[in-house]
């Protein structure tokens, strides 16, 4: 065999051999499809941008009788948060919480929210974009939280929240519940800590009073006001209420007091929520750990957010994408369940 017929030989052994490996190898794996449906390292390297961008330290006023409240939150949400504290009326050092206050009563939270304010700022200044403070039965999505202050400057007064008012639609003095979390700016924190809290022209000067009305009291002689703090459909992001009665179309008198202090017009049942909702309160016990599942391990099967759907449009290819989908179902099931 000549030379040249033995190199036209083996290349068209080379190119034989190439074409029924590549043809093997194109074969979708679905193994390695399942196994990579593990791999979340996209969500967590988005939400590292997000934390890095927008950054949020957390006050959460508690006391003694509520440790297992706080347990609960060291479990679930607060980890999200850039830092945090816990202000109580007495210091536990496993926690730990800072002793905010010398009596533990919940008519005192102002006096808690100030002293805690105070020794943040002291500590960090405007190392925070933002500050929110909650209660030990409030849970924070705080990707939701950290998407709604992404366009917002926190140099400038920023103040969010559910916007109430004790006297009800024709009360002048708004301000946002403490259960359902609120957000104030570095800026709204630095005037009200460097400038309000001694400062009778600007806050009133007792320590036994309820910290979201004097924190809005005070923001209010600084001519900041509460946002709107709605979607683009007029529905709850920080929710006064837990998630059953929040989503319940039935009015108790519990939710019925909400409704009549509450600054905008409050529905009822799951049209009232908005799909990325912010913050829920009075989760307490179980119901805590309950919607870190919900929110962060359940899925369900072919549901993509609509942040997804920004990007890839269902009615885009419908056809075709409804045939990959089923047929990928198909084989995550094979894979997932066992029966």
């Amino acid at each position: 065999m000549s030379l040249i017929y033995k190199y036209f030989y083996y290349i068209c052994i080379f190119s034989l051999l190439k074409t029924f490996y590549c043809k093997k190898n194109n074969q979708p794996n679905h193994e390695n499809f399942f196994n990579n449906s593990f791999n979340d390292s996209l969500f967590h390297m988005i939400n590292e941008h997000m934390s890095n961008h927008v950054k949020i330290f957390c006050i959460v006023l508690t006391s003694k009788i509520n440790r297992e409240r706080v347990i609960l939150q060291k479990d679930t949400w607060i980890k999200r948060c850039n830092n945090y504290i816990f202000g109580s009326g007495e210091e536990d050092n496993e926690i730990p919480t800072f002793k905010a206050y010398h009596n533990d009563g919940y008519s005192y939270s102002f006096g808690k929210m100030k002293n805690t304010l105070k020794h943040v700022w002291k500590k960090y200044g405007d190392k925070y974009d933002w500050y929110l403070k909650a209660d030990d039965d409030t849970y924070v999505v705080m990707e939701n939280l950290r998407a709604f202050l992404l366009n917002e400057n926190p140099n400038l007064h920023g103040y969010h929240g559910f916007r109430m008012a004790a006297g009800g639609e024709n009360d002048p003095h708004v301000y946002n519940s403490g259960g359902a979390g609120y957000v104030m700016s570095k800026r709204s924190v630095k005037e009200l800590v460097e400038k309000g809290f001694d400062n009778p022209k600007y806050c009133r000067q007792s320590d036994s009073a309820f910290d979201d009305v004097e924190i809005g009291y005070c923001l209010e002689n600084f001519r900041v006001k509460p946002s709107q703090s709605l979607d683009y459909k007029k529905r709850v992001l920080f929710n006064v209420l837990d998630p059953p009665r929040a989503l319940s179309p039935v009015v108790d008198g519990f939710k019925q007091g909400f409704i009549n202090m509450a600054k905008f017009k409050y529905g009822t049942g799951m049209d009232s929520v908005a799909d990325f909702p912010i913050t829920f309160h009075y989760v307490r016990g179980e119901m805590m750990y309950a919607l870190e599942f919900f929110l962060y391990h359940m899925e369900v099967i072919g549901k993509n957010s609509r942040l997804n759907r920004m990007e890839s449009n269902d009615n885009d290819f419908s056809k075709l994408k409804i045939s990959r989908k089923l047929k990928l179902i198909g084989k995550f099931s094979e894979y997932n369940f066992k029966k």
